[in-house]
């Protein structure tokens, strides 16, 4: 993994705090409402209903602070809303009502965060977005970039098993709501989404 020092990151102001320590050194430290801008963005953190630690595979889980989401709102272009890992909520709909997103990026694996029933409620009841992009899933052996990555994943966490092609779920828990596009999107793949 190619290591770049001089990009920042944005992060939620206790894991921040635990990254500066840790010896990253351009950190900068955002907190639940509020905002960062860019040349052409603003991004704005939300809540979001999850645990939130550092360091598990390392030893003791240190708490890295509340759950978070984020808005994307770039210039003359798309609101994206990213839920990061959470459960379902409601306040979905305050951050629709707030914010507009027209993309929503959702955790739907069922696991750890909330699943594909949970995720096609939010979009038919909660959100009004264009597209949904299911998060926080794993592809099938199938489907797999690297099948061998794949099953190495397996071995060490078995509980993955659990969360493999939940995206597909997702996209057919919402085939008859035609008001929003589920775009299942493999490792790396990218995909342009034109205004």
């Amino acid at each position: 993994m190619e290591n770049k020092p001089d990009i920042m990151v944005v992060a939620q102001y206790d894991l921040a705090m635990i990254l500066l320590q840790k010896g990253i050194k351009n950190v900068l430290p955002i907190n639940l409402g509020g905002s960062v801008s860019f040349e052409d963005l603003n991004v704005t953190m939300v809540q979001a209903k999850h645990t939130s630690s550092y360091g598990e595979i390392e030893g003791t889980p240190i708490y890295a602070g509340a759950a978070s989401g984020y808005i994307f709102d770039f210039d003359n272009d798309y609101t994206v809303y990213h839920s990061g890992d959470t459960a379902l909520m409601y306040d979905m709909k305050l951050i629709q009502d707030v914010y507009n997103p027209e993309i929503a990026i959702l955790s739907s694996s069922g696991h750890f965060t909330m699943g594909p029933k949970e995720a096609a409620y939010a979009v038919k009841h909660l959100l009004e977005v264009q597209y949904v992009i299911p998060s926080h899933t794993f592809p099938s052996k199938k489907s797999a970039t690297s099948p061998e990555t794949l099953d190495q994943l397996l071995n060490a966490f078995p509980v993955v098993a659990y969360m493999i092609d939940r995206d597909k779920d997702l996209k057919e828990l919402l085939n008859d709501y035609p008001q929003t596009e589920v775009v299942t999107m493999g490792y790396g793949e990218e995909r342009e989404f034109k205004k």
